[in-house]
């Protein structure tokens, strides 16, 4: 085993001792949190409440159609902001033109700025505005195409939304010499395994119990990882993945920029946050706004004995426009 492989094994044989650790403590959620709060401290980062009894700058995207967030530097407010406006490399910028993009989102021109910069950011909007294309975006361009090394983990909580962030992904990036890897549970360990001694990838797409896994068999490298990305966030810090993105989070380097992407920000994930995010910018749509313009949503109540036959119908509905190639969702709204 070469010196670096050894090192590799003796850094996460420690982080699973100090998993072990935490797993007898109660107070672990506590110290997780106290790792992040007292690294702030010693860099000079302060965290403060707001009114609303969550931490960092809020920003609301009250409107699609809405500006630049006023707080960027030498952009003014209410002025439009294009994707040249954010000093993106050259060769994303041809990706995501050719991809179908012509302006950004609301949502894309208030958090892929901050998210470059390396803020910490909760963003929050309805699907369909543009927020894979968002932190894929990022991603994409705080990537060092000349270092072959696992720089960016994104977590999906199902692996149909982990293929489309991947295809998302390879089209923003098809003119950087970018390397991805998409890993699901669902297909052979020794697959994923070869993929990644065959090709490092700079950007990792994954479940959460596929990742943990490659990075406890040390066949993923976590310790050059500089961001990391929590989609549908409200997923993944259930009690279903959370256990499993605290074991990630802990391999991953101190000072990882952490952004978490989501329709919905229940409280009980915004409490969650504190505990491994520094100061972060929330952006965030007000709740009656949750939905996309356009579509109407209506309940009918039903007696028990016809439900399944409504069910039925609704699906074979569904079917039929799923068919319809014309149906198909537009690029540029990922």
């Amino acid at each position: 085993m070469t010196s670096a492989s050894t090192k590799f094994s003796r850094d996460v044989s420690t982080s699973r001792a100090s998993e072990e650790g935490a797993d007898e403590n109660p107070n672990e959620a506590q110290e997780l949190g106290g790792r992040r709060r007292d690294r702030d401290s010693e860099a000079g980062l302060s965290e403060f409440r707001n009114p609303e009894g969550s931490y960092g700058l809020t920003t609301t995207v009250e409107d699609e159609n809405a500006g630049a967030v006023s707080d960027q530097e030498g952009v003014a407010e209410g002025s439009p902001l294009g994707f040249e406006d954010m000093n993106l490399k050259d060769e994303l910028l041809r990706g995501i033109y050719a991809y179908g993009f012509e302006t950004p989102s609301a949502i894309q021109q208030r958090a892929i700025i901050p998210c470059v910069q390396g803020r910490d950011v909760i963003a929050q909007a309805q699907s369909g505005t543009g927020k894979t294309a968002t932190f894929c975006t990022a991603v994409l361009e705080r990537t060092e195409c000349s270092t072959p090394e696992t720089q960016a983990i994104i977590l999906e909580p199902t692996r149909e939304l982990a293929l489309q962030t991947h295809r998302c992904l390879l089209a923003l990036g098809d003119y950087m010499k970018v390397q991805t890897a998409c890993i699901v549970g669902g297909g052979r360990v020794a697959d994923d395994v070869t993929r990644l001694r065959q090709s490092p990838a700079h950007v990792v797409v994954g479940t959460p119990g596929r990742v943990k896994h490659l990075i406890n068999a040390q066949h993923l490298d976590p310790r050059r990882v500089t961001m990391l990305v929590l989609d549908e966030a409200d997923d993944l810090l259930s009690s279903d993945f959370k256990d499993q993105v605290y074991d990630i989070f802990r391999t991953l380097p101190d000072q990882v920029q952490v952004v978490l992407v989501s329709a919905t920000m229940p409280p009980e994930v915004m409490s969650v946050t504190e505990q491994f995010m520094r100061n972060p910018l929330q952006i965030l749509v007000k709740k009656e706004q949750l939905t996309l313009a356009g579509i109407r949503q209506f309940y009918v109540q039903v007696e028990r004995e016809v439900s399944g036959c409504l069910a039925n119908a609704v699906v074979g509905t569904l079917a039929v426009h799923l068919s319809d190639p014309g149906s198909n969702p537009v690029p540029g709204r990922m």
